[in-house]
């Protein structure tokens, strides 16, 4: 609690909230227009044996070298994952930064900024993986009809491993450290024209964007999950999961929602592989 009051300015300022606030909000809006600019071009897809269809998002388009489609797929994961994560971080960062301002910080602008590259750094890392393992799967599925009549009991086992992992400790572990507030480095200040803000702080900034990304990751592994299996162009289940996702780390007793979910991807999930088996 001590961490928690030393760390954080006084009530009554602004601490140039508004100016954070506006800035954020651009981002957001810019990230979340582009998300659905792209949400509509992967419209559709390809129907595959089994009875599902499979997202543009896995399919190279004509002509397009491996490269490409992977950088095109990061691009799209990154700013899909800014329009869904930034409301959730924004109060934290928001708090970082205005207690740079009030420890009258050096670049507390340039500080923030680096927090967030890192942090969504390491979801770009996820997206990475994701790619990796998503595209050999998608041609696989495409080449050998009996693999995609699978997918609709894999989907419902993913559904069920998803909610499962919402009662573990690994989610509450997670959860815990992404609740967590942003440590706070020793930042300098201007004292008597001496400029003692350190090329450390700056490193300091990125490392924390890195440990809190990681926890986010750990703690949304389930909420990612159902994402995937879902449709991760799907416009309604981005909705939700980012609203769950908002949910546990703002809500003062996020609990309630963490099973809630849990439970209703269990049951999804076992809904999914009682139609695929019967």
């Amino acid at each position: 609690m001590t961490r928690r009051l030393s760390c954080c300015p006084p009530p009554g300022g602004s601490y140039g909230s508004a100016k954070f606030t506006l800035a954020a909000g651009l981002i957001f809006l810019l990230s979340l227009a582009l998300t659905l600019e792209m949400a509509a071009s992967m419209a559709g897809g390809m129907d595959m044996p089994g009875g599902w269809r499979m997202s543009m998002m896995w399919m190279r388009m004509p002509g397009q070298s491996w490269a490409g489609s992977a950088g095109m797929f990061l691009a799209m994961w990154w700013v899909m994952m800014t329009a869904m994560m930034l409301p959730a971080l924004f109060p934290k960062l928001l708090q970082f930064y205005r207690s740079l301002v009030w420890k009258k910080a050096d670049h507390p602008g340039l500080s923030t900024l680096l927090v967030g590259l890192g942090y969504f750094a390491v979801w770009s890392l996820a997206g990475a993986g994701a790619y990796a393992l998503g595209i050999p799967w998608a041609l696989a599925a495409m080449r050998h009809p009996a693999l995609s009549r699978l997918v609709p009991l894999l989907t419902g086992l993913l559904l069920i491993l998803a909610g499962a992992f919402q009662f573990s400790p690994w989610k509450s572990g997670g959860l815990h450290q992404c609740r967590d507030l942003l440590v706070f480095a020793p930042y300098g200040r201007r004292q008597k024209g001496v400029q003692l803000l350190k090329t450390e702080a700056f490193s300091a900034c990125l490392a924390e964007g890195f440990r809190q990304g990681f926890s986010c990751a750990l703690c949304c592994a389930g909420s990612m999950a159902v994402l995937l299996a879902l449709g991760a162009m799907n416009l309604f289940v981005m909705l939700g999961v980012s609203l769950v996702i908002a949910l546990e780390k703002l809500l003062p007793r996020p609990r309630p929602v963490v099973y809630l979910t849990g439970a209703l991807s269990v049951a999804a999930g076992a809904v999914e592989v009682a139609r695929a088996l019967f």
